[in-house]
């Protein structure tokens, strides 16, 4: 019996950790497609582009880099593609100005306004702040699960205890790095 109990708890633990991994991943993911000062594939390469009758997205369809700190250069495996990947540039949400250069499209950055530096900014707290809820919500579902065992016998309000504490050190540690990552992305916001 005192195996079944510690084998459903471990697997409550190890279910919330997998989901707290994956909401720091998701995070990351979020942050990397903010724009800072510096050129970056990660900004453009989800960006959807009708191909092949469906939507894909750019990394799928083309190679990206940055040779410089303002240049992005998409290179589409297919050159049929070069003036769809084009247009879906200019109309997304960032509304770059494309460049066709032969088989090659050539993304210049600006450098950001303070202006738009303070709106990136709030953008990076508005998506920590989308994480910590995902936090919450996790470390709730699993209590309730806890509680549900402890109301049910299964285990012992002392397990139960243990079990609650366990999971908040789990949330605090989540918690802490998605503080890293959003001053990380500040300070790389604010870098002229």
């Amino acid at each position: 019996m005192r195996n079944e109990k510690f084998i459903v708890l471990t697997t409550i633990l190890s279910d919330a950790e997998a989901k707290f991994d994956s909401t720091l991943e998701h995070l990351r993911s979020e942050l990397a497609s903010i724009r800072t000062g510096r050129a970056s594939p990660l900004i453009i390469e989800n960006i959807k582009v009708p191909a092949y009758e469906t939507e894909m997205l750019l990394k799928e369809l083309a190679a990206i880099s940055a040779p410089e700190h303002n240049l992005l250069i998409v290179s589409p495996w297919d050159q049929n593609l070069v003036e769809t990947i084009e247009k879906a540039l200019r109309l997304s949400s960032f509304h770059f100005n494309p460049i066709i250069d032969g088989g090659i499209i050539k993304v210049f950055l600006p450098p950001l306004s303070e202006e738009r530096r303070r709106e990136f900014t709030k953008m990076v707290s508005e998506k920590s702040e989308e994480a910590r809820i995902a936090v919450r919500n996790i470390r709730h579902d699993k209590i309730a699960a806890s509680d549900e065992l402890c109301d049910e016998g299964q285990i012992s309000e002392d397990e139960h205890e243990r079990f609650k504490k366990e999971i908040q050190k789990m949330v605090d540690g989540t918690n802490e790095k998605i503080q890293e990552l959003r001053e990380a992305k500040e300070k790389e916001l604010m870098e002229i």
